[in-house]
């Protein structure tokens, strides 16, 4: 699917531009304006172009459950839906980070793998999630139900495996930006959306297979 293409495409020059302007405002000296462009190629800035590329991704697929449950009026693809769209808004507002300072002070976390605290709570509503959602997936068919957990392992190695290891060295390196941590940056943001184009392109072929009302515009 060319849409499919596109986004991958969009995806990795978003990473390179994120690495080559980080780059430039990290090692080199470069003017008011330079330095301001670069930022909005930041992968780890909320108010940037690839911020809004990741909640775009994000909005899709929750549009696409959307259109599944208006065809199929399963409650399950509806709850999807909503979850995604809290996504997506989240994405731009990060209100999960609003949990990492609670949760260090309640567990009493300085620095390590769990140093962004928020990590910890998500964790455990993902597994909640993931087994109240676990035989509706398994009822899919076989290649969108293969796709969809690929997707999920992919994003949320990104959102919550290389987190982790960046929050971690970020703390360990008194919370400096510098090259090595932009690189954590680009690969944790890089494998989110991956993982939300794989999803996206799962659901399109499942449109196209099943749903008899909107599958032609696809």
């Amino acid at each position: 699917m060319k849409i499919i293409k596109s986004l991958i495409v969009i995806n990795i020059a978003l990473i390179i531009l994120h690495l080559f302007f980080c780059h430039i405002n990290i090692n080199l000296e470069p003017s008011l304006l330079l330095y301001e462009i670069g930022e909005k190629f930041n992968m780890d800035n909320e108010i940037s172009i690839p911020t809004w590329f990741a909640q775009t991704l994000l909005f899709i697929i929750a549009l696409l459950f959307a259109l599944t449950y208006i065809d199929e009026k399963r409650k399950e693809w509806l709850f999807l839906s909503l979850i995604f769209v809290f996504l997506s808004i989240d994405e731009g507002a990060e209100l999960h980070e609003l949990m990492i300072r609670p949760f260090q002070e309640i567990l009493g976390i300085e620095s390590g793998l769990f140093f962004f605290a928020w990590i910890i709570p998500i964790t455990i509503i993902i597994f909640i999630l993931g087994n109240v959602f676990l035989r509706f997936l398994l009822s899919l068919p076989k290649k969108v139900k293969m796709l969809l957990f690929l997707s999920a392992f992919i994003f949320l190695l990104g959102a919550i495996g290389i987190e982790m290891i960046s929050g971690a060295y970020w703390q360990a390196n008194n919370f400096i930006y510098d090259m090595n941590y932009r690189i954590l940056n680009a690969i944790e943001e890089g494998l989110e959306n991956f993982g939300s184009i794989i999803a996206i392109y799962a659901l399109m072929v499942y449109i196209k297979d099943n749903n008899k009302i909107i599958k032609k515009i696809i």
